[in-house]
C-alpha cells in the first residue's frame, strides 16, 4: 500500500474544517466578519496533530503513540472504501472513534488531492503561458473531480451492506451533491479557459499575420 502523504492529509482535513466553519449558520449569524476571519485564520494555523486529532478522533488530543496508530488506520481507512467509513465496518474492525461525515469529507478530500497534485504539477512542466497552465489545471480538476463522484456514487450503492446503512447514506450523499457541484463548477471553469485560450490564439496568429 503507497506511503500515506502527511502534509496533503494535514492540507485536506484543514481545507474541509475551512469549508465546515464558511458555511456554518451559526457563526454567519451570531459573530462578525472578522471574528469569522479570526475563525479560519486559526484552522489554517493548526499543526497536523491537532487536525487529525479534530477530525479523526472527535477532538482528543492524539499522542505519539495515538498519531502512529492512526496513520496506520487511515490506510485502512484508504483499502476498505467510504462506505465501510461511513457505514460503520471500518470502526468495528479498528475500533476508529472518528465521525463519519468528517472523516468521509476528510478521505474525499485527499482522494482528489492525490488525484489532480500530480496532474497539476505536471502542467508547469509541460507548459511555459498562464493561460495554458490555467486550462491544463481545469483539466486535472475536472478528470479528478469526475472520478471523485463516481465513487462516491458506487460507495452510496454498497451502504446496504454496512452496519449502519442510514448513517452511510446521511454521510454520502452530502458530499455526492458538493462533489457534483464541485464537478460542475469546474467543468464550467475549464470551458471558459478554453474559450479564453483559443481567443488569445486567434489574436496571436492574427497579429503575426498583419506584421
Amino acid at each position: 500500500m503507497e506511503n500515506l502523504n502527511k502534509k496533503l492529509l494535514e492540507q485536506s482535513c484543514k481545507r474541509v474544517m475551512l469549508d465546515i466553519v464558511s458555511d456554518n449558520k451559526y457563526l454567519k449569524e451570531n459573530v462578525t466578519f472578522r471574528d469569522h476571519v479570526q475563525v479560519c485564520k486559526k484552522v489554517t494555523k493548526l499543526s497536523y496533530v491537532e487536525v487529525i486529532s479534530l477530525m479523526f478522533n472527535k477532538g482528543e488530543i492524539l499522542d505519539e503513540f495515538g498519531i502512529r496508530d492512526f496513520e496506520s488506520r487511515f490506510k485502512v481507512y484508504l483499502k476498505y472504501g467510504l462506505a465501510a467509513i461511513a457505514g460503520g465496518a471500518v470502526a468495528k474492525k479498528l475500533g476508529a472513534s472518528a465521525k463519519a461525515g468528517l472523516a468521509v469529507g476528510a478521505v474525499i478530500m485527499y482522494l482528489f488531492r492525490k488525484g489532480s497534485d500530480p496532474c497539476y504539477q505536471s502542467c508547469f512542466r509541460k507548459y511555459g503561458k498562464p493561460i495554458e497552465r490555467t486550462t491544463c489545471k481545469y483539466e486535472c480538476h475536472v478528470n479528478a473531480a469526475k472520478n471523485i463522484v463516481s465513487d462516491i456514487r458506487s460507495e452510496i450503492n454498497k451502504c446496504s451492506q454496512q452496519p449502519f446503512p442510514k448513517r452511510c447514506e446521511k454521510a454520502l450523499m452530502p458530499q455526492y451533491i458538493k462533489w457534483s457541484k464541485k464537478l460542475q463548477d469546474k467543468t464550467i471553469k475549464l470551458r471558459q479557459s478554453k474559450v479564453r485560450q483559443d481567443e488569445k490564439e486567434r489574436n496571436n496568429r492574427a497579429k503575426q499575420r498583419n506584421g
